[in-house]
């Protein structure tokens, strides 16, 4: 005799499949907000590195003096 398969319940399905994408929307959102404060401060700190005259050296891994345009 087959087995009798289990009814799915479309309303309890349909509440998990809400609250789900309601998470997933706030994560996307707190990541673009991070990202942007990620990309704010970079632009920050390179502007006061160049006030500054140094420039982060990746080869190095510290600062070196900021290459002056010759005049």
């Amino acid at each position: 005799m087959p087995r009798k398969r289990k009814q799915l319940r479309l309303g309890r399905l349909r509440k998990t499949v809400r609250l789900t994408h309601t998470i997933y929307g706030l994560l996307v959102q707190a990541h673009d907000a991070l990202r942007g404060d990620v990309i704010e401060l970079e632009s920050r700190v390179i502007e006061l590195e160049r006030r500054a005259g140094l420039k982060w050296s990746h080869r190095e891994s510290a600062y070196t003096p900021y290459p002056r345009p010759l005049a």
